[in-house]
């Protein structure tokens, strides 16, 4: 989250306002931002657009004024940044703008005083249940000695508090007159085009209780010139334990700093699971950014053997092998390798005795030994040879080639094509009888030419017959 510095209008708006002199209470509902728009005073600018409450211009004549003022007496608003757009407290109060009457402009026998003495005065609101029962307890105050060049309109002076004066909430902020002079003080300066809010401005005249200012004045003047000039979620007024410059509260990355963001993802880089790369793209959806995807295409969150590689990854689905140990390389990790010493990417086993075939001595597993066996992928236990020519009957050619599965019935079909692209692209296993795969009768070695013939056989040309197995 970044903090904010904002030059904020107080908006003053509470509707269906009653007061009660005296008991010097006023009652009032909530206030809210004002929607009327106006133009900036010269000396201020930068303000919200949606928190301008006046409907003048500098030139207009449309002024009131409160006279009469005297030590002790104090006109506050109430005022809520949160009410004027994405502030968030804490907010610290940096400075106060106000504008008092010149009585040259106007006629106006009387002689103020100038300069004169006043606070700047900040309040926690009595209740923010109700805050139209006005100001509670002095947070802030700030001397100033207000001349007649920068305070009286048409200029508006500026009041920077010199310490840090913080508020957790809504507030209360305006002007006590604090100057002994018997004669007569310069009057805030205000614009009666706007509506008066009944609840919200508040004069101090009863004692010690602040009273509405509608219950003051019939017919109030309206708004008093104030503004307040603020940083939201101000580090001056909040901790800040890794002084990255954002208030602990709200910080996204505790221990670290906030600000620094090398990919610009939004994330700080201390918090930032995949530095280095946005993290909003994410392809397959899984919650890991494609730059620290280490299964992308995959989900991530599946994985069976719960050893912390993905399914769409892991070398062994569902053996734990969070190494991904493959010392032959041939991509079946070692715990699931059925030859983990011998290359064999296929990991066929013919006899389904667990141990591949390319490490297994008796891959039909008939208790023949590979190397005397005379159908080594054929299970023949007994090793019949009713020629005697070394071949034995279960896998010697005893027909026409494309028998390729050397079905004992001679029969050639679907299944046979299947066992000869297994054994040109797939599993590379060897067939169980040449003569019989070799269907082209073509050199020493089965390939692609014998797979044509065959698919020619059995779906282009179905009535051409292949020839017979040659006999050795």
């Amino acid at each position: 989250m970044r903090r904010t510095t904002a030059i904020l209008i107080i908006i003053l708006l509470c509707l269906g306002g009653t007061t009660a002199i005296g008991d010097c209470k006023s009652k009032g509902t909530a206030a809210t931002c004002a929607a009327d728009k106006s133009v900036i005073l010269p000396d201020v600018s930068g303000s919200k657009a949606s928190c301008e409450m006046y409907k003048m211009i500098v030139c207009d004549t449309i002024l009131g004024y409160n006279s009469g003022y005297v030590t002790g007496e104090r006109t506050v608003c109430y005022f809520d940044p949160t009410e004027c757009g994405d502030a968030t407290y804490p907010f610290e109060i940096t400075s106060f703008a106000f504008s008092l009457l010149d009585p040259a402009q106007i006629y106006d026998p009387r002689i103020y005083k100038w300069p004169v003495e006043l606070d700047v005065i900040v309040y926690e609101p009595y209740s923010l249940a109700d805050t139209c029962l006005g100001p509670g307890t002095e947070i802030c105050r700030v001397p100033v000695l207000c001349d007649s060049t920068t305070f009286a309109y048409p200029h508006c002076g500026t009041v920077t508090f010199p310490t840090p004066c913080c508020a957790e909430s809504a507030f209360f902020i305006g002007i006590e007159y604090t100057d002994t002079y018997t004669g007569a003080l310069p009057s805030i300066l205000f614009d009666y085009s706007s509506e008066p809010d009944l609840c919200h401005l508040y004069q101090f005249i009863c004692g010690t209780t602040w009273i509405g200012w509608y219950a003051y004045w019939v017919t109030p003047p309206g708004y008093p010139f104030f503004w307040v000039n603020g940083e939201t979620m101000s580090t001056n007024c909040c901790d800040d334990s890794d002084a990255d410059g954002v208030c602990d509260q709200y910080d996204i990355c505790p221990g670290y700093d906030d600000n620094a963001d090398a990919d610009g993802d939004g994330v700080p880089d201390g918090c930032d699971l995949c530095a280095g790369h946005d993290d909003a793209l994410d392809d397959d959806a899984d919650g890991v950014p494609d730059g620290c995807d280490i299964c992308p295409g995959y989900d991530d969150t599946l994985d069976d053997d719960a050893d912390g590689v993905p399914d769409g990854c892991d070398n062994c689905r569902y053996d734990a092998n969070a190494g991904q140990e493959d010392g032959d390389t041939d991509g079946a990790g070692d715990v699931c390798d059925n030859c983990p010493g011998v290359f064999n990417p296929s990991q066929s086993d013919l006899d389904d005795d667990g141990e591949g075939n390319a490490c297994d001595d008796d891959d039909d597993g008939d208790g023949e030994p590979d190397v005397s066996d005379n159908c080594p992928l054929v299970f023949n236990p007994g090793q019949e040879d009713s020629d005697t020519d070394g071949i034995g009957d279960a896998c010697e050619c005893v027909g026409r080639v494309g028998n390729v599965d050397c079905d004992p019935t001679d029969a050639v079909d679907g299944s046979d094509l299947s066992w000869l692209i297994d054994h040109l692209f797939i599993n590379l296993d060897p067939v169980c009888s040449f003569d019989e795969a070799n269907v082209d009768l073509v050199g020493v070695v089965i390939d692609g030419a014998d797979l044509s013939l065959l698919i020619d056989h059995l779906f282009i040309h179905p009535g051409n017959p292949l020839p017979f197995c040659p006999r050795r």
